[in-house]
C-alpha cells in the first residue's frame, strides 16, 4: 500500500451503517441504511444493459420516481443490436444466434422495469449542453425536480461526470436541490487530479463521503489512488466523526473484475 498525501488521505470516508444496493461486483454501491425511503426523486446516468441498483432502489420505495437516462441502453437501441448482430461477417452463425439472443433478452428485461409507471427513461447522452438531438442538458433534467423534494443520483457515465457535476453542485449550493444521496463513478482520477479533488470538495461542502471503493478495471495511479473510483456522498445527520481506515469492507464490497486483485485502501 503507497502513503496517500493529505489532499487524498482527507478523503477518506465517515464509519456510517451501509447497506449494498445492486448486484455484487461492478453495477452495485453502498449506501447509508434506510436513506432509500427518505428520497423522492431518482435520477440514473448510465445503466448500460445493468440495472440491478435501479430495480433494488424501486423494491425499496415503490413511490419512489425513476428518471434514467442513457443512449446506449433501452429497447430501440436492443434491438437494433439484436438485429446487427446477424448480419456481422467475423461471426459464425452459432456466435450470431446466441448474440441476437442476448440482445432480445435485454430489450424484455428493460422493457419489464422501464415500462411502469413512475418511471422515465430519455435514449439519449447526458450533457452539460444540448449540443444535438441526441443529448439532454443536465439543466434539462435539473428544473424538472421540485424543490422541496429529496433526490438521489446515481452517476456512472465513464468521464462525463466532470461536465455535468458543476450544474448538479450550483443547484445544490443555491439551495434549489435536496441531494440525499449521490453515487458517481470518477474517471481519469490521476490525469485529472485537480479537477477530481475540486469536484469532490465542493460536493463535501453539502454532504459527507460515507463510502469510497476502487474499481480494478484500471491500475492504480503511482501514488495508489484508484485512477476509477465509486464514491458515495450522502447527507447525515448525527454521525460520529470516525472515519474508516481500511477499504474495502470485506462484508459489502464486492470487487468489480474477479480477475485482478481488488484495491486495498490504507488511510492514517
Amino acid at each position: 500500500m503507497s502513503a496517500f498525501n493529505i489532499e487524498i488521505n482527507d478523503l477518506a470516508p465517515l464509519e456510517v451503517d451501509l447497506v449494498r444496493i445492486g448486484n455484487k461486483g461492478d453495477g452495485g454501491y453502498l449506501l447509508p441504511r434506510g436513506l432509500i425511503t427518505e428520497c423522492d426523486y431518482f435520477v440514473t446516468f448510465g445503466i448500460s444493459t445493468e440495472w440491478s441498483f435501479e430495480q433494488h432502489v424501486r423494491s425499496l420505495n415503490k413511490r419512489i420516481k425513476v428518471h434514467a437516462v442513457d443512449r446506449t441502453s433501452g429497447v430501440a437501441a436492443f434491438l437494433y443490436s439484436a438485429m446487427r448482430s446477424l448480419t456481422l461477417r467475423d461471426a459464425n452463425g452459432k456466435e450470431r444466434l446466441r448474440d441476437f439472443l442476448i440482445y432480445i433478452k435485454h430489450a424484455i428485461r428493460f422493457a419489464k422495469f422501464f415500462w411502469k409507471p413512475g418511471i422515465r427513461f430519455d435514449r439519449r447522452w447526458i450533457a452539460g449542453v444540448a449540443a444535438t438531438k441526441k443529448d439532454l442538458s443536465i439543466s434539462s433534467v435539473l428544473s424538472q425536480i421540485d424543490g422541496d423534494r429529496n433526490v438521489l443520483f446515481k452517476i456512472d457515465i465513464e468521464g462525463a461526470e466532470y461536465e455535468i457535476l458543476p450544474s448538479i453542485i450550483s443547484s445544490i449550493g443555491e439551495q434549489k436541490l435536496v441531494v440525499k444521496c449521490l453515487v458517481i463513478e470518477f474517471h481519469d482520477t490521476q490525469e485529472r487530479r485537480g479537477e477530481f479533488l475540486n469536484l469532490v470538495n465542493s460536493l463535501r461542502r453539502h454532504m459527507e463521503i460515507v463510502h469510497l471503493h476502487g474499481n480494478n478495471c484500471v491500475a492504480a495511479a503511482p501514488d495508489g489512488f484508484p485512477q476509477v473510483v465509486e464514491i458515495t456522498f450522502a447527507l447525515v445527520q448525527n454521525h460520529r466523526t470516525k472515519k474508516r481506515k481500511l477499504l474495502p469492507i470485506a462484508e459489502l464490497d464486492s470487487i468489480n473484475d474477479p480477475t485482478v486483485p481488488d484495491f486495498e485502501l490504507a488511510f492514517y
